[in-house]
């Protein structure tokens, strides 16, 4: 296998490509470990700056002109907009409404209501609803 690496300072984001002649079990191992390594979200609790792994999260929300960021723990204060997090967070996060992230791998159950709003049931109890506009979204994502 042929390694190659080329920097562009261009780029907003990193962005990876891989070019192969089909697809193997390597190839897959190598997307998925650039898929689902661990980066930190940092915050603040209590006025002290925490790095928690991004995956101890169980939402992400915005209120009263902040962000927040719910572990099992704690709640932070996340110096990130929601549409940042959105861009950089791994796959298995979703957005289910205007204000809301959530972490599909911490997800119990899914409800639908009569009014069209989907109810999010989280495995450690905590509830939150999705708004009907990102209905389809999250229908696509679990298909």
């Amino acid at each position: 296998m042929e390694v190659d690496l080329q920097i562009e300072n261009e780029l907003k984001d990193n962005l990876v490509i891989l070019t192969t002649k089909e697809k193997t079990k390597n190839i897959q191992d190598i997307v998925s470990y650039i898929k689902t390594r661990r980066y930190f979200v940092d915050g603040l609790v209590n006025d002290q700056k925490l790095f928690i792994p991004v995956d101890h999260f169980i939402n992400f929300y915005s209120s009263q002109k902040k962000v927040f960021g719910c572990t099992n723990q704690s709640e932070l204060v996340i110096n990130y907009r929601l549409y940042e997090l959105e861009k950089s967070l791994p796959e298995n996060f979703i957005r289910i409404s205007n204000t809301e992230i959530i972490n599909l791998d911490v997800v119990k159950e899914l409800q639908l209501t009569a009014n069209g709003l989907t109810t999010v049931i989280f495995k450690n109890g905590k509830i939150t609803t999705s708004s009907r506009r990102y209905l389809k979204k999250i229908k696509e994502r679990l298909s």
